[in-house]
């Protein structure tokens, strides 16, 4: 910031920011989708989203979920829905998360570069594009 000699200037600075996280899984086999977008990635809302992902599985069926081991997904608060069987991939190896990938994609395509007035227009575009990509392109 420049200012003449001898008068200091006034500088305002804003470091504030605000986040969103999205929850989500894939099936690679089908392209199926399920995703929630929620403010912070913590245990409570991974629960949330255990939650309401185990009601959208069909009776007949058990889903096998892989994650990293973040502490929001590695948690003893974490009740696992008797449906879902969580299996958590061994530390920094997110190439072998295809999710992981999915995120990639949505940031390099359609977040990167972009200047966006509001929170709620950045979470806009991830949920219009995170339901209209085709996943098996981007594995």
């Amino acid at each position: 910031m420049w200012s003449p000699k001898g008068i200091l200037s006034e500088y305002k600075n804003e470091n504030s920011f605000l986040n969103s996280w999205i929850y989500g899984a894939i099936n690679i086999e089908t392209g199926k989708r399920f995703g929630l977008v929620l403010p912070t990635l913590n245990s409570e809302n991974m629960q949330i989203f255990l939650n309401a992902f185990s009601r959208k599985i069909k009776r007949s069926e058990h889903v096998l979920m892989i994650l990293d081991g973040s502490r929001a997904h590695n948690n003893c608060k974490i009740v696992v829905p008797k449906n879902i069987t969580l299996h958590f991939l061994p530390p920094y190896s997110p190439q072998l998360n295809h999710i992981e990938r999915l995120w990639s994609y949505l940031k390099r395509n359609y977040l990167s570069f972009r200047l966006y007035e509001k929170i709620e227009d950045i979470i806009q575009t991830l949920i219009d594009n995170f339901n209209k990509i085709m996943f098996k392109f981007i594995i």
